[in-house]
């Protein structure tokens, strides 16, 4: 009588079968969706303690988002140790663009210290969905914010945390020029992340004013100690 349940466990125990960067072929024909996820997934229907439906191995919650969205820690797995968004059945699970748990717990603090928290997607998430605005229309603050914080979340194309070179460019440049506060200090948190952030936070606290020179000069004490 105990063996169906115990198979479903060994289901939810994984592996967690998608990779970072990797197209997981999820089909356009929504009509072809049931197919990916019996075969990704083995997502199977049954009875109660047998069905499978909607179980996602490998994972272990981390966050609700509400409607059954939730934000998982792969635990098993080649992806171990990244952060993924899940939707029920809408679409492929997401994986978040840091690299590991303290990465992706450092943006969800940066997101809320620059005021930057997604209007719909509320919680510790970067980019979930496209940007609000309409294709070809500028962005807002806050989705410049987001995009900014994104730069630096995302990697420095080595495995590593931090900025690439052109995207730390592009955010020295957003420090100086943009009109919105909360980009000016998305820039400062996103610089301050990887190999070289310290010298990069020198430079921002000598030659910036008002509250990014601040921040600046208060994550340089920060990583001193």
């Amino acid at each position: 009588m105990l063996r169906r349940p115990l198979e479903l466990k060994d289901h939810a125990r994984g592996p967690f079968p998608l990779v970072p960067g990797r197209d997981p072929g999820f089909p356009e024909d929504p009509g072809a969706a049931g197919a990916w996820w019996w075969e990704v997934f083995g997502w199977r229907d049954g009875a109660p303690g047998e069905c499978s439906t909607g179980l996602f191995p490998g994972l272990l919650m981390i966050g609700e988002l509400g409607c059954g969205y939730a934000l998982n820690l792969v635990f098993n797995g080649d992806a171990r140790g990244r952060v993924v968004c899940t939707w029920n059945s809408e679409g492929p699970p997401l994986f978040a663009p840091e690299p590991d748990l303290p990465a992706w717990f450092e943006t969800w603090l940066d997101l809320l210290l620059c005021d930057a928290v997604h209007p719909v997607w509320r919680g510790p998430v970067l980019r979930v969905r496209l940007p609000r605005s309409a294709p070809g229309s500028p962005l807002d603050g806050g989705e410049r914010a987001r995009e900014a914080l994104l730069a630096g979340a995302s990697g420095d194309g080595a495995g590593g945390d931090g900025p690439a070179p052109a995207a730390a460019d592009a955010l020295e440049a957003a420090l100086r020029t943009d009109a919105d506060p909360r980009v000016r200090l998305a820039a400062v948190c996103a610089l301050s992340r990887g190999p070289g952030a310290a010298g990069r936070l020198r430079g921002i606290a000598s030659t910036a004013v008002g509250d990014p020179a601040d921040l600046a000069r208060t994550l340089l004490a920060a990583t001193a100690r």
